[in-house]
């Protein structure tokens, strides 16, 4: 009995310490600048069409992070959410 209670003791305080929840504000995908490269994300065509961009301009949202942005593609201007933009890795990071 006093065994069954230690470990459990020692379980909650350890390990169940480390289950901590995050909301969906605590994931930022706003590390996005001006200048970035990214995948112009098309849900209707297959992945490996998707267009490659350069992100022109950011616009913020009332809560002051980037929620459209600008991308410049081959041959034009487009402005998309951010969720339909996937940064590409570069050298910076």
């Amino acid at each position: 009995m006093e065994v069954n209670f230690t470990l459990n003791h020692l379980r909650e305080k350890y390990f169940c310490a480390s289950w901590t929840t995050t909301s969906k504000k605590d994931v930022s995908r706003n590390n996005l600048t001006v200048g970035d490269l990214v995948l112009v994300i098309d849900p209707d065509a297959p992945r490996q069409d998707w267009k490659r961009g350069r992100i022109e301009a950011l616009y913020p949202g009332k809560d002051a992070l980037a929620r459209v942005v600008d991308v410049r593609t081959k041959g034009a201007v487009e402005r998309r959410p951010i969720s339909r933009i996937s940064p590409l890795e570069s050298e910076k990071y």
